[in-house]
C-alpha cells in the first residue's frame, strides 16, 4: 500500500476512535457492543497498516487482506444491524449512531466497493 493511503486510514480509524472514546459515547447495552464491534474493525485495520512483506506465493500482505475481508464480511451486517435496532429503539444518541454509521459506510465502500469497481474497470479495458 501506499504510504499515503497508510495514513490516511490510519487517520480516519483514528478520528473514529477519538470521537467514540472521548466525545460521544454509546448509552445503550447495543451501541456499546456495536463500538466494540467497531475497534475490532480499527484493530484490523490497524494489522493492515504494518509493513507486511511482499515475498512468497502467495505474498502475506494477501493473505492478511484475504483473511481481514472475510471477517468484516461477517462483522460488518452485525454493526450495521446493531445500528439499526439503536436508532429504531431512540434511546442511543443520534450523533454515536451517525458517526457509527459513517465509519460503517466508509468500510463498506473501501472493502467492497473499490474493489468491485476495480475488477470491472479492469475488465473493460482491453
Amino acid at each position: 500500500m501506499e504510504t499515503w493511503i497508510k495514513i490516511l486510514i490510519g487517520l480516519i480509524v483514528g478520528v473514529f476512535l477519538a470521537i467514540c472514546y472521548l466525545w460521544q459515547r454509546p448509552l445503550t447495552d447495543l451501541g456499546k457492543v456495536s463500538r466494540r464491534l467497531c475497534v475490532l474493525n480499527a484493530v484490523g485495520w490497524a494489522i493492515m497498516l504494518l509493513p507486511w512483506s511482499n515475498k512468497g506465493h502467495p505474498p502475506s500482505i494477501v493473505i492478511a487482506i484475504w483473511i481481514f475481508w472475510l471477517l468484516n464480511l461477517i462483522l460488518l451486517p452485525v454493526i450495521a444491524l446493531l445500528l439499526w435496532i439503536c436508532r429504531n429503539d431512540h434511546y442511543e444518541r443520534k450523533s454515536y449512531v451517525a458517526t457509527a454509521s459513517i465509519y460503517l459506510a466508509l468500510n463498506i465502500v473501501v472493502l467492497y466497493v473499490v474493489p468491485f469497481i476495480g475488477v470491472v474497470i479492469g475488465t473493460i479495458r482491453p
